[in-house]
């Protein structure tokens, strides 16, 4: 008996990227995760430093375009960069094309012990980020902790929006 396979060219992951104000953004990182491909930003970067090695991803061009591998299952497609974030499904970017980035959010306070400032304080971000089974995994992680100063106050400046816990 014979067998024969035919195979077929998938379709590449494409679109645009812009800012909450429609603008152009270039030369932003653009990641794809699927169930076996885990985009891991971290501090709020994506870049050489930090990659993963075999694991898709891309910087858009002047005009904002990007292009990825095409893929057989479910995708997203995150996309970091100074001016904001976003993470899209596959399908969402197939309606539209376009990516349009979420401003970046801030956690900033005081760490008071009873009626008193705490100077000096390490504090970092716990993000429980569970993934179900079989969905695609954008894992935004936190690693550097930041410092209270003399007066107790303390900044996380890039933070996407999730439930998290401050230690």
């Amino acid at each position: 008996k014979r067998l024969e396979v035919k195979l077929h060219r998938g379709k590449a992951i494409e679109g645009k990227v812009v800012s909450a104000k429609g603008e152009v953004v270039k030369g932003t990182s653009v990641l794809l995760a699927t169930m076996f491909e885990s985009a891991v930003i971290f501090d709020g970067e994506y870049s050489e430093k930090v990659a993963s090695k075999g694991y898709p991803w891309t910087r858009t061009d002047e005009a904002g375009h990007f292009s990825l591998p095409p893929r057989e299952w479910k995708v997203k497609v995150a996309v970091v960069c100074e001016v904001g974030h976003a993470v899209v499904t596959g399908e969402e970017l197939a309606k539209t094309g376009v990516i349009t980035l979420e401003p970046w959010g801030r956690i900033e306070g005081v760490l008071m012990e009873g009626t008193k400032a705490v100077a000096g304080a390490k504090m970092a971000i716990n993000n429980d980020n569970w993934i179900p089974p079989g969905e695609p995994d954008v894992n935004y992680q936190y690693y550097e902790p930041v410092t209270t100063d003399a007066d107790g106050r303390f900044v996380f400046p890039r933070v996407h929006a999730f439930s998290t816990g401050i230690s």
